[in-house]
C-alpha cells in the first residue's frame, strides 16, 4: 500500500490485491458504520477473475466496483453545476466574476458542446443520472463485467469509438466496430456520462430530466430509461430489458446512497 497527500488534505492510498476474493476484506476494513454511506473505496479496473466467481458474488463485486465511482462522478458534476449557477447569478447581479472563472466556463461549454454563456443549454446538460440507471446500463452492456471489452479495456458501457476520435479503443473481432477503452473504471463512467449529456441522440433523455428538475421531482430511472431506445439496436426491447435489470436487482436502492466524506481515499487495483 502506498500513501500520498493531495492538495485538499485528502490522503490517497493505493492498494493492490491479487483477485476479487480479497476485495471484501478491503471494504470491511474501511467501511462506514452508516448503511446509507458508501466508503471512499474506488476500484480501478475489471479483470478476468470476475468470471470465476459465483453468480451472486459476481453481481455483488461488480456493483462494488462501480458504485463509488458512479457517486464520485455524480458529485463532481453537481459541483460543476453549482459553480455554473453561481457564475450565472453573479453575472445577472453585476457582481465580480474572475477571468479564471470565465475561462473555466468557456472550457466546460466546449466540453458539453454548448455556446459560450448559454446558461440554459449548459444547465440542461451538466447534470447527473441516477446510479441505478448507470449501473443497469453497465450490467447490460458488459454482462456484469465479464465481456472481453470490459476485461481488456474497462469498456463497461459499450461506447463506440468513431473515426477521428481521440483516446484508446478495442477492435470488435474482425469487424470494423471499435469500442472505447479506458485506463480506469472512473474514466469509463465519466465518458459514458458525458456521452449521455451532450450527444444529440439523448436529447429526449435530458429533456425528461430537465422537466423533473423543474417540477422538483426525484429523478426516476424507470421513467428515464424510456428515452434510451437509441442506445441499442434492440430499441424498445432494450428499454424493457433495462427495466427488468433495475427491478430484479433492486437497483433503485442505490439512488438513496451518498459517498462518504473521508480524509482518506482508497484506490484498489486488482492484479488478476
Amino acid at each position: 500500500m502506498m500513501s500520498i497527500s493531495c492538495d485538499n488534505n485528502t490522503v490517497v492510498k493505493n492498494i493492490e490485491i491479487d483477485n476479487y476474493s480479497l476485495l471484501d476484506s478491503v471494504f470491511e476494513s474501511h467501511s462506514s458504520n452508516f448503511d446509507s454511506v458508501v466508503p471512499s473505496i474506488f476500484v480501478s479496473n475489471i479483470t478476468s477473475s470476475l468470471k470465476n466467481l459465483t453468480i451472486s458474488d459476481k453481481k455483488e463485486i461488480f456493483i462494488k466496483c462501480l458504485l463509488a465511482n458512479v457517486l464520485r462522478n455524480n458529485k463532481n458534476i453537481i459541483l460543476q453545476r453549482l459553480t455554473i449557477i453561481d457564475i450565472k447569478e453573479r453575472l445577472n447581479d453585476n457582481r465580480i466574476v474572475t477571468k479564471e472563472e470565465l475561462q473555466w466556463l468557456e472550457n466546460i461549454s466546449k466540453s458539453y458542446r454548448t455556446k459560450s454563456m448559454d446558461f440554459d443549454a449548459l444547465l440542461k446538460k451538466v447534470d447527473v443520472f441516477p446510479p441505478s440507471l448507470i449501473i443497469a446500463q453497465a450490467i447490460v452492456e458488459s454482462g456484469w463485467g465479464t465481456s472481453r471489452f470490459a476485461i481488456e479495456g474497462n469498456s463497461i458501457f459499450g461506447e463506440h469509438f468513431s473515426n477521428g476520435a481521440e483516446g484508446n479503443y478495442i477492435q470488435a473481432g474482425e469487424s470494423e466496430i471499435k469500442l472505447r477503452a479506458f485506463k480506469t473504471i472512473i474514466e469509463a463512467v465519466e465518458s459514458y456520462s458525458l456521452n449521455l449529456n451532450r450527444h444529440r441522440a439523448y436529447r429526449n433523455l435530458r429533456e425528461m430530466r430537465f422537466i423533473a428538475r423543474q417540477n422538483n421531482e426525484k429523478l426516476n430511472s424507470l421513467e428515464l430509461v424510456k428515452a434510451l431506445g437509441s442506445y441499442s439496436e434492440m430499441g424498445v426491447e432494450y428499454i424493457k430489458y433495462l427495466k427488468r435489470i433495475i427491478d430484479k436487482n433492486s437497483l433503485l436502492l442505490f439512488d438513496n446512497l451518498v459517498l462518504e466524506k473521508s480524509k482518506t481515499e482508497y484506490y484498489v487495483f486488482v492484479k488478476n
